[in-house]
């Protein structure tokens, strides 16, 4: 049965997962970055940690969304669609 919490921490310590949440999230980071929208000056800080960083929080990013995404923690350890992870990543990205 896939999903169980052991299956949520095998896929929240596969290097391929861990990579596809480091490019989402710098995608989102430049993408609010850049954005016309306003964003205020905690959001700012945050994305430009996250791009100084190279992502360097990406394993507790995995460790979030393996867990706390309901779709992707139902399918583990199936590696996620690069979409879903985008989605994940943009619900989590202010909390890592």
């Amino acid at each position: 049965m896939a999903g169980t919490f052991a299956d949520q921490a095998v896929l929240a310590g596969d290097n391929a997962f861990i990579n596809k949440c480091r490019a989402a999230m710098i995608f989102r980071a430049v993408e609010l970055v850049n954005s016309s929208t306003a964003q205020n000056l905690a959001t700012l800080s945050k994305m430009d940690s996250i791009i100084r960083s190279a992502a360097g929080s990406a394993e507790v990013m995995a460790r979030l969304i393996a867990s706390g995404n309901a779709t992707i923690a139902a399918a583990a350890p199936a590696v996620p669609i690069d979409s879903d992870v985008q989605f994940a990543v943009n619900q989590f990205i202010l909390q890592v």
